[in-house]
C-alpha cells in the first residue's frame, strides 16, 4: 500500500474503518486496512479469533495446505475443535488452515486534552501500528512538536468530528516479523468492527465523534 502518512489526517473521521480499542487501560481509535477477501470469506458471522493458543497453533499451519491431524497433540486438536468453521477445514484425517489476518492496523490515534497522557497512550500501541496524538487546541509549548517528531508520533490539532490539522507526520510503522500478538490485535480490532457494524444496523450509527469525546476525557 502507498505510504499514507503524509495525508494521515484525512483518514481520521473519514471512510477508513476504525474502532476504539482499549489496551493496558488506555484507549485509542485504531484505523485499519481490511483484507476484503478474507472478511467476505468469513461473512461477518462472529468475532475474530482471540485465543492466543489457537492463533499460535494456526501460525504453525501453512495456509491452504493439508497437514495430517496425527502430527497434532490432543491439546492442539482440542483447540481446533473450538475454532469457527471458517478458520480451518478438517476432512480425511487432514486439516487445512483457511484463515489469515483479517486486517492491517494502520494508525492508533489518541484524542486527548493534554500531550503527556496522549504520548503514553501512543506508546501502548507502538508495537502494533503507527501512532498519533490529536489535541483539541494548539499546544502552548513548542517543544511538544519536537518531542513528537523525536518519538515518531504524529501530532494533530482539531475538534472532535473534524479532520485535524497535521503538525507532525507520524513515522510509518515497519513490520519486522509476524507475531501471535499482532495477529491477536488484528483479530481484536476485527471483532470490534463486526460488533460496531451490527450495532449500526440495529440501532443507528456508531459515530467516531462519540469515541473522540470519550477519549478526550483523558
Amino acid at each position: 500500500m502507498q505510504d499514507w502518512t503524509e495525508d494521515w489526517t484525512g483518514m481520521v473521521g473519514g471512510a477508513t474503518p476504525s474502532a476504539c480499542v482499549r489496551m493496558q487501560g488506555r484507549s485509542a481509535v485504531v484505523l485499519a486496512e481490511l483484507d476484503e477477501a478474507e472478511c467476505a470469506r468469513r461473512g461477518d458471522d462472529g468475532p475474530g479469533i482471540e485465543s492466543w493458543e489457537a492463533l499460535d497453533l494456526l501460525m504453525t499451519l501453512p495456509q491452504g495446505e493439508s497437514v495430517p491431524e496425527r502430527v497434532l497433540t490432543p491439546a492442539q486438536k482440542l483447540l481446533l475443535d473450538g475454532l469457527p468453521e471458517w478458520a480451518v477445514e478438517r476432512s480425511g484425517g487432514n486439516v487445512v488452515r483457511l484463515s489469515r489476518v483479517p486486517l492491517r492496523p494502520l494508525l492508533a490515534v489518541a484524542f486527548t486534552r493534554r500531550w503527556a497522557p496522549g504520548l503514553r497512550t501512543a506508546h501502548v500501541f507502538s508495537s502494533m501500528c503507527a501512532q498519533a496524538v490529536v489535541l483539541p487546541s494548539e499546544p502552548g509549548d513548542p517543544l511538544i512538536a519536537i518531542e513528537a517528531d523525536q518519538y515518531g508520533v504524529g501530532l494533530g490539532v482539531g475538534a472532535a468530528g473534524v479532520a485535524p490539522r497535521s503538525v507532525v507526520v507520524p513515522e510509518p510503522y515497519r513490520l519486522r516479523r509476524h507475531t501471535v500478538a499482532r495477529w491477536w490485535f488484528a483479530e481484536h480490532v476485527y471483532g470490534l468492527l463486526v460488533a460496531q457494524k451490527r450495532r449500526a444496523l440495529g440501532a443507528g450509527e456508531n459515530s467516531l465523534v462519540d469515541r473522540q469525546r470519550l477519549d478526550q476525557r483523558l
